[in-house]
């Protein structure tokens, strides 16, 4: 692979190679989740230039593991998202039925 010059974007041609999608894995992220990480990976614009896309990248889903244990619900995926409501109804339902017993 030939040595890129230093730039505040990552090339639009950066892909998830076998070592990052085993990287991400590792780390807890779906292949979709990668995907959606690697977009916006693109489209951000770094304060200094950088030359080694795959280290920047793992460094990002770093912080992204970080990030999300100091934000619980931060960035859900839609199942993650979708499992959170349905607990949520769930203990309404329950938090409704007890309320209901206890006025009888």
């Amino acid at each position: 692979m030939k040595a890129r010059k230093p730039a505040k974007r990552a090339p639009r041609d950066f892909e998830a190679s076998k070592a990052i999608l085993d990287f991400g894995r590792q780390h807890g992220f779906s292949e979709s989740e990668i995907l959606d990480e690697i977009d916006a990976f693109k489209d951000h614009t770094f304060a200094s230039a950088k030359t080694d896309w795959p280290a920047t990248f793992r460094n990002w889903l770093r912080r992204e593991i970080k990030w999300k244990s100091k934000h619980p619900g931060a960035k859900l995926t839609y199942a993650e998202k979708l499992a959170q409501d349905i607990e949520q109804l769930e203990q309404n339902e329950q938090q409704k039925l007890i309320g209901h017993v206890a006025d009888e």
